[in-house]
């Protein structure tokens, strides 16, 4: 299987072989997660777009009508890092995850945001339908 794995040092997410399938025994939390936080999700009407920047969006969601995959979180790429911009990080995000619960594929997704390092910080803990939760690394959004 192929993994998504998140740089925080190059602020770039990387494909590498993993172990494991994507449904079942060694399902990759890691990976979907990651794909649903660092794949940009189309702006919504009201949305604010950095200087220079189109709507957005994932590509292949033109396949699957009404799909989104991804988040809003580019939306903040730029943004100051600040308690209001790290609660709009926090709302992104849950946004994000949101759809692998509705779809049974997690029991529960905790992210919580942080201002450290002049820059706003996710971190995402999976809590899978059976097992013990797995906490994720931190994604730099700012």
């Amino acid at each position: 299987m192929i993994g998504v794995f998140y740089d925080s040092a190059r602020r770039a997410g990387d494909f590498r072989y993993a172990s494991g399938t994507l449904i079942g025994e060694g399902f990759d939390y890691e990976t979907v997660i990651l794909n649903a936080l660092l794949l940009d999700a189309p702006a919504k009407p009201g949305d604010v777009l950095p200087p220079g920047t189109p709507p957005s969006g994932y590509w292949a969601d033109v396949f699957f009508p009404g799909t989104v995959t991804g988040s809003r979180l580019w939306l903040l790429r730029n943004a100051v890092p600040n308690e209001a911009n790290a609660a709009r990080a926090k709302a992104y995000a849950d946004e994000a995850v949101r759809p692998l619960i509705s779809a049974g594929y997690l029991r529960k997704v905790e992210v919580i945001t942080e201002i450290k390092k002049n820059a706003i910080w996710l971190e995402a803990k999976a809590f899978p339908m059976t097992g013990k939760p797995k906490a994720l690394g931190l994604v730099r959004v700012t």
